[in-house]
């Protein structure tokens, strides 16, 4: 692993208000793969000179007017309105779920439409990921900014989908995705198919010109992105956070932290 001094830094974006939840897990997911996480919101300045690799984390939706969409669009979308025990962690899921979801229901104050300040702030900090060639890692709302970010948009609701298949909502790994062959992130996973949580309403629609499907759910929903040419840009639909009894769940944390070390490295040279 890394020493104290040497550890990657990793910059994890989320909201002024709330997400202390999300903060918290991404944290530990972190640490446990050799880095250290160094928290960015609007309201708190982080010199990007310290930083290794960035996290865009969950939280409110992107506003639309970076994706060409507007709230009427939204407002009419919204108005149509087997489990592997291994994959899914076994009984230690069933032990660790019930304990995020007390936390996050303890620590939520309330949802917002969209964050403003809070694009901007993602945005600067991609940019500047992406002129440093940083390890990026979209997490839920971070993987659909990447997509935003390099020219894709949206589905503001995607409860349209689920008409056969049951649109999932648990912080449970209980939803099954398919894995794009050859990916990043099937590199990473070493599988094809595994089993996730969902707690998202919107998803990716059309991806960007560089921007390739990773995943798929049943239903043909978008549950992982990631940018062709870039070194590492992964955008993941889940929260693999909330998942740290799923050793390959945490195998993304792992290559984040890994590759950002080698930026720590050129660095201090």
């Amino acid at each position: 692993m890394f020493s104290r001094l040497n550890k990657p830094a990793i910059g994890v974006t989320g909201p002024d208000r709330g997400g202390y939840p999300a903060w918290f897990f991404t944290r530990i997911a972190v640490r446990r793969a050799g880095g250290r996480a160094v928290r960015i919101r609007p309201g708190k300045r982080v010199d990007p000179e310290i930083l290794d690799g960035l996290i865009i984390g969950g939280g409110a939706d992107i506003d639309p007017g970076r994706y060409s969409e507007t709230i009427d669009d939204i407002a009419e979308h919204q108005k149509k309105g087997t489990v592997d025990e291994k994959e899914s962690g076994g009984i230690i899921a069933w032990l660790v779920a019930p304990v995020i979801m007390l936390i996050r229901k303890l620590f939520s104050l309330g949802s917002i439409p969209v964050d403003l300040e809070r694009d901007k702030l993602e945005h600067k900090f991609l940019d500047i990921a992406v002129q440093k060639k940083w390890p990026v890692l979209g997490i839920c709302r971070g993987a659909q900014f990447l997509n935003v970010f390099w020219g894709g948009n949206l589905h503001p609701n995607i409860i349209g989908f689920y008409t056969e298949e049951p649109k999932i909502e648990s912080v449970y790994p209980r939803k099954k995705i398919t894995i794009t062959k050859g990916s990043h992130l099937e590199g990473i996973l070493q599988k094809d198919t595994c089993l996730v949580n969902s707690l998202h309403n919107q998803a990716v629609d059309r991806p960007g010109p560089d921007i390739l499907i990773a995943a798929t759910d049943l239903a043909g929903v978008v549950q992982a992105v990631e940018h062709k040419s870039y070194p590492f840009a992964l955008g993941v639909q889940w929260h693999p956070e909330y998942l740290p009894q799923v050793k390959s769940q945490q195998l993304i944390f792992r290559k984040l932290v890994r590759l950002a070390a080698s930026q720590n490295e050129n660095k201090q040279e």
